[in-house]
Order: structure tokens, then C-alpha cells, then sequence
């Protein structure tokens, strides 16, 4: 069997038997320290900023026979600022009518009558009249004048015949004329020069001539690391030999955080129950 060191410096709690032996859980012990000295309990607030005795004030008792003023007893006044001071006033009566004194008479009844009515009054409507016999049309014995003002300016005019073409005659002279010189300065200033053309190389014609021999294919590498197995030796796998520890003592599963740190008997009544449960 293949064993650990963990499992070797570790066990898992296995008995002679073969079974598990399952941690039983461990009652804290309580290690209070009896001093004989009260607790100091006061902080440095309560110490510096004490509190004082606040006397409460004495009732104020008023006499039996206290009323207010101007009100009667048992009665309380529920009228406010605004309306004592804004009190509603009586609905307004209708004024009559203003008569213009123009006028002497009373005003009769309503008449319907409007501007428009009075001033465009509605006529009758006249019979139309018959149409006249139809009469013969008499043409006017002078001619309409036609003839508009750009007319009358502008008249139209007979049509010329065209004129024949007229060339220049031409002349020949005697004399030569010059050729048309096309040198620029450039030219002038900058001349081509003549460039002779160097001989074309020329080799020998030699023999071509066929290696007996094979080509040597193999490169530095190839040469410089040749493999011989003879020579190389392949290394073993290293297989690490297991040294199984087995303790005899059970695991300690105590932290340093229980040590230190004992629980009160009050909050541990589950542990109690448990070891009961355990020796019985």
C-alpha cells in the first residue's frame, strides 16, 4: 500500500479494530482569575464628562378663581384675526337705470330693429324686363387701325442679295526667307557630349566539365553532432522512495485559537451534550 507522509504524519483516526474513531469535541476549561478586586468598568467619557443632577421646576398653580378676559366662563371664542377685522358686507343692491336727459320720454318697448336693418331697407323685386328683337348686324363703314405703335417704327425692309466673298490677293516676294531658328540657350550652353560605348566582356569559352565524385550533402550541424547509440546512454526515471511515518499518538486537533480563547460555560452546553453522549 502506497502511503503518504501526510497520511503517514497525519492518521486518519483508525483504530485496531479497523474502524474510525471519530474526535470527540473538547469542553473548554474556564480559567477565570479571581483577584478579589471590583471591576473598573467606568470609561474615560463617563469619567470626564459626568452627568449632573437636573432639579425639575416647580408647577405653575393657578388660582380657582382665574378667567380670562372678556370671555365668559365655559364658553371659548372661535372668532379669528381676519374675520374680526374683515367682516363681510351686505349683498349690493341693483342701481336703476341712468335716463339721459335728452331723451323725455320713457323708454317703450323692445324694438328688434338694428342699424343695418334701418339703413339698408329691404326693396321690392322689379319684374326684368324683355329682351330686344334681335337686330341685323351692320359692319362700321371705316376700317380698324391695326397697326401698332413698333410697327409703325419699325417697318419691315426688302431683302439685299449677298455680297461674294472677298479674299486677299496674294503676293510673292522675292525675297528668301530665313528658316525658323528653334536653338534655345539651353541648347547653346549645355551641349551633348559624345559618349563612346564600352567593349562588351567576352569570356573564354571553356569545357564544361562533370564531377566524378558525389556531392557531400550533410550540413555543419549533421557533421558536428553525430548521434551513436552506443555511445549515448538513456537516464532512468528517478522514482521517489516513500518512507511512511505512522504515529501512534491521536491528531491533535486543538488550535492555538482555543487555547487562548476559553468559550464560557453558558455558550458550550452543545460540547457537554456531546460528551455525555460519547461516555455513555
Amino acid at each position: 500500500a502506497v502511503v503518504s507522509t501526510q497520511s503517514g504524519h497525519y492518521g486518519r483516526g483508525i483504530t485496531a479494530g479497523g474502524k474510525k474513531d471519530r474526535t470527540l469535541p473538547i469542553k473548554p476549561v474556564e480559567s477565570s482569575r479571581k483577584t478579589g478586586e471590583q471591576f473598573y468598568g467606568t470609561t474615560t467619557t463617563s469619567h470626564f464628562f459626568k452627568g449632573r443632577q437636573i432639579t425639575p421646576p416647580k408647577p405653575i398653580i393657578h388660582s380657582s378663581n382665574y378667567l380670562p378676559p372678556e370671555v365668559v366662563l365655559g364658553e371659548m371664542s372661535s372668532e379669528t384675526t381676519t374675520r374680526a377685522h374683515y367682516k363681510a358686507a351686505a349683498s349690493p343692491t341693483r342701481a336703476k337705470p341712468i335716463i339721459p336727459q335728452t331723451v323725455r320720454e320713457k323708454p317703450g318697448a323692445f324694438l328688434g330693429h338694428t342699424t343695418n336693418k334701418d339703413t339698408y331697407p329691404a326693396h321690392e323685386v322689379q319684374t326684368r324686363p324683355k329682351p330686344k328683337e334681335h337686330e341685323p348686324y351692320v359692319p362700321p363703314a371705316v376700317k380698324m387701325a391695326d397697326i401698332s405703335v413698333h410697327r409703325e417704327f419699325f417697318k419691315p425692309h426688302s431683302v439685299q442679295a449677298r455680297t461674294k466673298k472677298l479674299s486677299p490677293i496674294p503676293k510673292r516676294s522675292k525675297t528668301l526667307i530665313p528658316k525658323f531658328d528653334d536653338n534655345t540657350t539651353h541648347k547653346e550652353q549645355f551641349k551633348e557630349w559624345a559618349i563612346d560605348r564600352p567593349p562588351a566582356f567576352a569570356e573564354r569559352a571553356t569545357t564544361l566539365r562533370i564531377p566524378t565524385g558525389t556531392m557531400n550533402n550533410r550540413t555543419m550541424q549533421q557533421s558536428d553532432f553525430v548521434y551513436d547509440k552506443n555511445k549515448v546512454v538513456r537516464t532512468m526515471p528517478i522514482i521517489p522512495q516513500l518512507k511512511v511515518r505512522r504515529s501512534e499518538t491521536p491528531m491533535d486537533t486543538i488550535t492555538s485559537y482555543r487555547n487562548e480563547f476559553k468559550g464560557l460555560q453558558n455558550k458550550c452546553r452543545l460540547a457537554e451534550i456531546l460528551m455525555g453522549q460519547a461516555h455513555a
